[in-house]
């Protein structure tokens, strides 16, 4: 696992408008690519540790806004083991698929809280098939051959891993994947991503326009 340390601002939308929040945070995640910590950081994780500080400081506490800004002070090693290896991906919680889909780098897996549980553990299913295991389904040829496609009543496609069990494997990232640190869901594709080890200094910092699609 990896433990980092992230700082930064947050914000919600007040009675007297923009309400900004500082944050600062120690946590473990899955151990990742070097050029991939910030970004999926504040795409998969700062929703989850914002979400559940507010839920735990204030009584009728409500979502933030989104994120202003987001600074990686330190990463580092650790011992803990990976505990996703071995485990039931239609038995995972909120945070558990989010930390497959970083830990895979399963980019088209929606960021937190977009859409409803069940719907997230398939499309985790789906994308660990595609990506890591090579599967083949972007086609209806290809579908028409795999048994979690099924035709609904109007004809469309749709998924169905009811009854299934999947079970996550371990593996190592390739030497391309260091070098991407993008997720299509999120704003964090403008990072500074010449860090160094020692102190990884790399921040965010959202332009007005971005803070506008990030509210919209």
């Amino acid at each position: 696992m990896l433990k980092v340390t992230v700082s930064g601002v947050y914000f919600t939308q007040g009675q007297q408008g923009k309400e900004n929040t500082p944050y600062e945070f120690t946590k473990e995640i899955p151990e990742i690519p070097e050029n991939w910590i910030l970004a999926l950081v504040k795409a998969r994780f700062l929703p989850i540790w914002i979400a559940e500080e507010r839920k735990k400081n204030q009584k009728n506490w409500k979502p933030f806004d989104g994120v202003k800004s987001c600074y990686l002070a330190n990463y580092e090693k650790t011992e803990t083991p990976d505990k996703l290896v071995g485990k039931n991906v239609f038995e995972m919680d909120e945070t558990e698929l989010q930390n497959v889909a970083a830990k895979y780098l399963l980019t088209e897996v929606p960021v937190p809280y977009t859409v409803p549980l069940n719907e997230l553990r398939n499309l985790v299913a789906l994308n660990y098939l595609k990506v890591i295991k090579g599967v083949k389904v972007d086609k209806n040829e290809d579908k028409e051959k795999l048994a979690f496609y099924k035709r609904n009543s109007v004809g469309e496609w749709i998924l169905d891993f009811s009854g299934e069990s999947f079970i996550l494997e371990s593996i190592e990232h390739k030497e391309e994947s260091f070098e991407k640190p993008i997720v299509k869901q999120s704003l964090s594709d403008i990072l500074n991503t010449n860090s160094s080890k020692a102190q990884p200094k790399q921040s965010v910092e959202l332009t007005e326009e971005e803070l506008a699609a990030l509210e919209g």
